[in-house]
């Protein structure tokens, strides 16, 4: 669904990044300000806090944002741009020159641009494509669950990311 992958933060260097494309309004307003991530034991206990990126000089602090609110935010924003999207397109490669790239699909299309940001996913084309020498993702044995709420009884402090050890 939309909701796939719950959330993730985005710091202040992705912030700069959007705000040098003055892409970022959309991204800010969708998520909230998480600057301390707590480490907790399942009993409340707290096991360690640290810092989440700091702040820039307007005083921005790293986001946390549903990944479906990131993803719309970013489209409304390449749309009112006029960017063109296609879907069910599949990387095959690509061709490099000074003027730019030419992605080459599957179907035998191809996309030229500038640049291409490889937004992939876990088996990357574009990462290969990048680097055939670069370590494949693994599985390292590590599960979690993740959510996120807005109730107040819960009597957490706003602008922590809390993080909850349990069995």
């Amino acid at each position: 669904g939309l909701d796939a992958g719950a959330f993730l933060t985005v710091a202040v260097n992705g912030f700069d990044a959007l705000r040098s494309i003055n892409a970022h309004r959309g991204v800010q307003a969708a998520g909230f300000p998480t600057e301390t991530m707590v480490f907790t034991s399942g009993t409340g206990k707290t096991l360690g806090e640290m810092p989440m990126g700091g702040r820039l000089a307007d005083g921005t602090a790293t986001v946390t944002i549903k990944r479906a609110d990131l993803y719309s935010a970013l489209r409304e924003e390449a749309q009112s741009r006029g960017i063109h999207f296609e879907h069910n397109k599949r990387l095959n490669t690509t061709l490099l020159d000074q003027d730019g790239v030419t992605a080459v699909f599957a179907d035998g299309t191809s996309a030229r641009g500038d640049f291409l940001i490889g937004a992939d996913g876990l088996h990357s084309v574009t990462r290969r494509l990048i680097d055939a020498g670069a370590p494949q993702p693994h599985y390292l044995g590590l599960g979690n669950v993740g959510g996120y709420t807005r109730l107040d009884s819960l009597k957490l402090t706003p602008g922590i990311f809390y993080m909850v050890f349990g069995k």
